[in-house]
Formats: structure tokens, sequence, C-alpha cells
């Protein structure tokens, strides 16, 4: 089965149904009705195949509140890191600043 197949027809039912609505509008003459009225109505049989279909599984929040990590040493625990200001963030907190260029100025 598709997956968020009814989020996808309801998306894609709206965005035809517009579509169709602005090249009738734009396009006034029989080019504009061949283009817009096929698009039209796909776009409406996409919206009440999205209506109809079941709702997409929810969360479980009782899986949730109840998951646990796994145990074992975390991949990035302890590693040095750079945040965006260039600073370098220790494992245990301690800080650092490097020096570093920003564009159009000079040392900071």
């Amino acid at each position: 089965m598709v997956q968020h197949f009814r989020s996808n027809a309801l998306v894609t039912g709206w965005i035809c149904t517009a579509l169709a609505a602005a090249i009738s509008i734009t396009i006034p003459d029989a080019f504009g009705l061949m283009i817009s009225f096929p698009l039209g109505i796909a776009g409406i049989v996409l919206l009440v195949l999205g209506f109809r279909s079941d709702p997409e599984e929810r969360v479980d929040i009782e899986a949730m509140r109840a998951w646990q990590p796994e145990e074992g040493p975390m991949r990035e625990a302890g590693r040095r890191h750079h945040n965006e200001a260039g600073v370098l963030v220790d494992a245990v907190g301690e800080i650092q600043v490097l020096e570093h260029r920003v564009a159009g100025e000079g040392r900071i």
C-alpha cells in the first residue's frame, strides 16, 4: 500500500483543483477548458478519495512514554565540537575561543 496516501491525495487534490481554476480563468477559450476541465475533475476525485480513506496510523502515546534509549556508549559523547560562532566547546563544558575570520572583517 502507498505510504501517506491520505495526505498525498488531499494535497494533490487541492493543487489540481486550484490549478484548474487558475487555468480556466486565465485562458478562457476552448483550449483552456480542455486543460482545466480534466484537471479539475481529477482534483475533485483525489479530494473525495483522500477524505474517504482511513486516517493514517497515529502515534501511540503510551509507547512513546515507555521508550527508553539503548544502553551503550554514545557515539558523539566526549568529543569537541565548534558552534556557529567558531567557539570550540569541550566535552566538559570548557570553552576556548579560536581565531577565525569573518567575511569582510579582520581578525576577531
